[in-house]
């Protein structure tokens, strides 16, 4: 199977998937990222992160996959802000957000269209 990242600002990606495994339903705890997320962290700024949505994944890469998950790129924040990494399919999120009384977190999120 390959994978392909098309289009973007940042450049195209294909990587071979040799090993797969598929289920009828990824069990995800319940996240968001929004893009009025996105805007409260100026490290954040500039960078094209997708909105997303746990419940819309459907795909999971892991370690034997490591073209696709390697970090190319990183950007930091304060501590306990999220964490940009840029990986072959776009940047993804990693740590946590404090919203309100709620926590939510954000786990290496990110959007292959």
């Amino acid at each position: 199977m390959l994978v392909h990242r098309g289009g973007g600002s940042e450049a195209s990606a294909q990587i071979a998937v040799e090993e797969a495994w598929t289920v009828p339903q990824l069990n995800l705890p319940p996240q968001k990222v929004t893009r009025a997320m996105i805007e409260d962290f100026p490290h954040l700024n500039n960078l094209s992160i997708p909105e997303v949505n746990s419940e819309d994944v459907t795909v999971l890469l892991g370690a034997n996959v490591l073209d696709a998950i390697l970090q190319r790129d990183v950007r930091r924040g304060r501590p306990r802000q999220p964490v940009a990494i840029l990986k072959a399919f776009g940047w993804t999120l990693a740590g946590s957000v404090r919203l309100s009384n709620l926590s939510v977190f954000v786990l290496c999120m990110c959007n292959v269209s």
